[in-house]
Order: C-alpha cells, then sequence, then structure tokens
C-alpha cells in the first residue's frame, strides 16, 4: 500500500482513526468497550477492525484488540498529518498577507496563537485589541512599517502616565511623519521627554509589524498599509525570536528626535 492509500483509508473513516487512537492510548481494549466509547453500530465497528487487522496494525485474540507496533506509527503519523493541516488552516488568513519568505520561524510553534481579522461587523478588532495590549504594558520593543493615531495615543496615556517604557523601529516614512504631523509630533515629543521611549528610522523596507508587549508578541501584516490580520502568541521561542529580529532591525536604524 502506498503512503496516499494509507491516508485515503484512514481519511475516509473517523472510526477507524478513533479505534487507532484509543488502541495508541491504551495499547489493549476489549472489543466492547471501544463499542462503548465510539459512537458507531457493532457491524460498523467489527467492519473497521477487519479493516485494520487486514493492514496488520491491529490484532485480536479472544474479544481484545490490540495495537501493533506498525499500526502505533501509522497512527502517530496520521495525527501529525491531521495537526499539520490544521495548523495550516488556522493560519492561512493570516500567512495569505505574508511577504514570501519573511518569516523565518517555525510555524509550528505559532499552533497555539490567536488570529484576529476585521470583520464587516468590526472593522476595528485588530486596531482595537493592539491598543487594549499596548494600554497593558509595561515595556515594548516594535518594530513599524505603519502606524496610527489610536496606538501612538494609548502608548502616551502608558509612557506619560503609567510609566511605561518602549522602543520603537519605524520606516523613514513614519519618521517623517512623526515629525511632520502635528497630532503625532506632540504626543512623541511628551513620550520622548520621560527619557522611556527611544524612536528610531530603519534604513529599508520593514516586511510587516513586529511587536513584543512584555510576554506577548504581536504581528500583524497589512496590503498597501491597511492592516489585515494580527496574530498574537506568548509563546517563549517565538518572543526569542521576535527581540532578536527587532534588534536585526535596529542594528540597522539610526536614532532621530521630533521637533
Amino acid at each position: 500500500m502506498s503512503a496516499i492509500d494509507t491516508i485515503e483509508l484512514l481519511a475516509r473513516s473517523e472510526h477507524r482513526v478513533r479505534i487507532l487512537d484509543l488502541l495508541c492510548e491504551n495499547g489493549t481494549l476489549e472489543k466492547h468497550v471501544l463499542g462503548d466509547r465510539i459512537d458507531a453500530s457493532r457491524t460498523t465497528i467489527g467492519r473497521n477492525l477487519d479493516a485494520l487487522e487486514e493492514q496488520g496494525w491491529i490484532s485480536r485474540t479472544n474479544g481484545t484488540c490490540t495495537i501493533t507496533r506498525q499500526g502505533k506509527l501509522v497512527a502517530e503519523a496520521f495525527a501529525d498529518l491531521v495537526s499539520e493541516v490544521e495548523l495550516t488552516d488556522k493560519l492561512r488568513s493570516f500567512m495569505r498577507w505574508v511577504p514570501d519568505d519573511t518569516l523565518d520561524l517555525d510555524l509550528s510553534l505559532l499552533a497555539e496563537s490567536k488570529i484576529t481579522l476585521a470583520q464587516p461587523g468590526d472593522p476595528y478588532a485588530m486596531i482595537n485589541k493592539q491598543v487594549q495590549l499596548i494600554k497593558e504594558t509595561e515595556w515594548y520593543r516594535v518594530v513599524l512599517p505603519f502606524t496610527g493615531l489610536h496606538a501612538t495615543e494609548a502608548a502616551n496615556e502608558q509612557i506619560v502616565g503609567n510609566g511605561a517604557e518602549g522602543e520603537l523601529v519605524v520606516e523613514p516614512d513614519i519618521a517623517d511623519l512623526y515629525c511632520s504631523a502635528q497630532e503625532y509630533a506632540e504626543l512623541l515629543r511628551e513620550m520622548v521627554a520621560t527619557e522611556r521611549l527611544e524612536l528610531f528610522a530603519y534604513d529599508g523596507t520593514l516586511p510587516y509589524s513586529l511587536g513584543v508587549f512584555d510576554d506577548t508578541v504581536q504581528i500583524v501584516v497589512a496590503e498597501d498599509d491597511e492592516p489585515r490580520a494580527l496574530l498574537e502568541t506568548t509563546n517563549e521561542t517565538v518572543r526569542e525570536w521576535a527581540l532578536e529580529r527587532y534588534r536585526s532591525y535596529k542594528r540597522h536604524a539610526d536614532g532621530f528626535s521630533v521637533s
């Protein structure tokens, strides 16, 4: 049997997958116990046990079913495949906006992440989520290819009013905006005056917004500066990766002030 045939044999029957999973967990079970745990008729269970035994994935003796070494390998490999497909489905709405080859990260680390998208009834869902996190953060490091006044106001509240500390690495046009637009310049001058905010202009293009807010990492992807998806995770390995990416951008950036 080819690998594709093996996948098809399991994928066509949730009952076969369930039987293998139960036997992986327990090693050996009596047939009537499998019947109690699987929502199917005795005939259906028997037919699927026959198929699994024919492949050499289980053995049956005196009413008991035991998973074989081959069956355990097949069950574990199939479970891994299902997990990979589920992760791919989960990340699809986020990854479609990530520029090619710019997310050098093991995507399996994002399995527990949360993704927020703009919705017809809630077009500001991503902005509101980011602003709320800023309001709860005492320390952050962020790279920004785009910006927003609402988030800047929240950062001002935290740094000026609540003693938070942060660093921003932005693209040159964002640095120009911060210096030329009065509504931004006033907020940033107040933050810089506390000596708890440092600003850096990156000599290049940033592929997405990447921020470490205390223990949380946020990545915001956009199209033509229009945010499309926000991913959030507290995975420690992702946090270490994000900080290293931040430091690499900062090494190629120059500090600037807002006059």
